[in-house]
């Protein structure tokens, strides 16, 4: 079965208890990429992908939405950020399975640690591929920009959301490819 995978950055606002990933993050970019991300992870799930949307934490690697966090206070630049070797390895699973694409709503100090993380499993000779939805933007207003026409486009062949189209099995999605796209 042809798996997708969501993955949206942390944020650095965050409650001050040991909270669900999902409601850990309070900032609104955080709030509208997981809101807009999780619908079309719903879209996946009904054209016969398996979907699943996972945060990248600059503590944690990537997390599921109900693992419960305690706050902190790191950014993905940070000296102690997580190694690209935990991220790898918690993506390894994936590549095992086999007909992966990651869709990315990241930053690139985020997509940088997962993008080496990637370049590691195919290292070990398996294969992932990376889809960047934000390559080319400059800040953040772009970033929303991308979120919005996603949702403004519900209900059409849009080529930027291929996860949305039925597939056949073993196929791959139009124009995927092993490394970073957008």
């Amino acid at each position: 079965m042809s798996r997708t995978l969501f993955v949206i950055p942390c944020g650095a606002a965050k409650l001050s208890r040991p909270s669900p990933a999902r409601t850990l993050y309070t900032g609104s970019m955080f709030q509208y990429c997981l809101t807009v991300v999780e619908e079309e992870a719903e879209l996946s799930g009904t054209a016969g992908r398996s979907a699943a949307v996972r945060i990248l934490s600059a503590r944690h690697g990537l997390l599921d939405l109900d693992t419960h966090v305690e706050p902190y206070d790191r950014r993905m630049t940070d000296r102690d950020a997580v190694p690209t070797t935990v991220v790898a390895d918690q993506l390894m699973p994936l590549a095992e399975a086999g007909d992966t694409d990651i869709h990315t709503f990241l930053p690139r100090p985020y997509l940088a640690r997962l993008l080496a993380a990637h370049e590691m499993i195919e290292q070990r000779g398996h294969s992932i591929r990376v889809h960047d939805h934000y390559l080319g933007t400059r800040g953040i207003g772009y970033q929303r920009q991308v979120l919005a026409t996603l949702r403004s486009t519900r209900g059409t062949d849009d080529s930027r959301a291929p996860w949305r189209r039925p597939v056949s099995d073993g196929q791959a999605e139009p124009g995927a490819r092993s490394g970073s796209d957008g």
